[in-house]
């Protein structure tokens, strides 16, 4: 028999139980059901923004040099004395292009420069159509003239969805990865600082300049980006994984650079598989001291202890 006190010390215990039982049912009822598809979707995405991360930067450096490569023909041919046909030969604007290489190493992508000679062949008839040198000079210029202005279009572009990229990465705590395109352009930086020091009366400056630039104003926005978030500004509203994937098709549909975008990206992922899969070792556990062998045991077959 129990006493009156512990008869109600044991109500009170039995009443604060059931309070608590209560209480961790309405905890768990309350919050809505995870998706487990918008967790995978975001890997994607993040997965999508950390293998774009390279190739964008290249693309960066890449650009700054077609644009030089471009301005220096439109010096060429503004002060050529050269007659019409020799002018013919200077139709064609010569840009670099890259091209995936796969190394034999994992996970290794290696990118080879080559050179292109672009020109529409309605641009070419037409100013072949030219009749004085003049005027052909100026046709030529003014051809150039227009690469340059949709390179620079490309190029604006391309910063200002890598800007996104990275709101996308902060807003959702991927910090490990946030500056990644910007230490892809540090590379790009060192290898122009390289070339200056191997050669510093013959280095032309604009490429590292531009990259310089470009590399400040991005750490500029980022950080901006940065400040707006742990604020909670509104003016920055979270980027979603389907805004992920609409921002990649825009870089793959760039008239000049898209395409070779595309396959960077594709040869990234597929090196990145091949990593999985050379990474991928079978055990074959031995029978011990004591005679078990992990194969003939059912316990050890249920958790898959004896699959090769």
């Amino acid at each position: 028999m129990y006493t009156v006190s512990e008869e109600q010390s044991f109500a009170e215990s039995w009443k604060k139980s059931v309070d608590e039982s209560i209480r961790l049912i309405k905890y768990l009822v309350k919050p809505q059901p995870h998706v487990i598809e918008d967790t995978i979707s975001l890997n994607n995405s993040r997965n999508t923004v950390i293998l774009l991360s390279k190739p964008l930067a290249k693309m960066e450096h890449l650009i700054q040099q077609n644009i030089i490569l471009i301005k220096e023909k439109q010096e060429e041919i503004k002060n050529s004395d050269e007659t019409i046909e020799e002018l013919d030969k200077k139709l064609y604007v010569s840009q670099i292009d890259l091209k995936p290489v796969k190394l034999r190493y994992p996970r290794t992508v290696c990118t080879d420069t080559k050179f292109n000679d672009v020109m529409d062949r309605k641009v070419e008839l037409l100013i072949s159509a030219k009749r004085s040198d003049q005027e052909k000079k100026e046709a030529i210029i003014e051809v150039h003239q227009r690469m340059d202005n949709q390179l620079r279009e490309e190029q604006e572009k391309i910063k200002e969805i890598s800007i996104k990229f990275a709101q996308f990465l902060r807003q959702n705590a991927i910090a490990a990865y946030n500056d990644a395109y910007a230490d892809y352009l540090d590379l790009h930086i060192k290898e122009e600082k390289t070339k200056r020091d191997a050669n510093p009366s013959h280095y032309d400056d604009r490429v590292l300049k531009g990259l310089e630039t470009t590399k400040d104003n991005y750490l500029n926005q980022v950080e901006t980006i940065k400040q707006a978030i742990e604020i909670n500004d509104g003016s920055k509203p979270p980027i979603t994984p389907e805004e992920i994937a609409e921002l990649e098709q825009q870089l793959y549909n760039l008239p000049i650079n898209g395409q070779t975008l595309k396959s960077l990206k594709f040869k990234a992922q597929r090196s990145q598989t091949d990593v999985f899969r050379q990474a991928e070792n079978h055990y074959k556990p031995p029978s011990t001291s004591d005679g078990i062998n992990f194969k003939s045991n059912p316990l050890a077959r249920f958790f898959g202890k004896g699959l090769l």
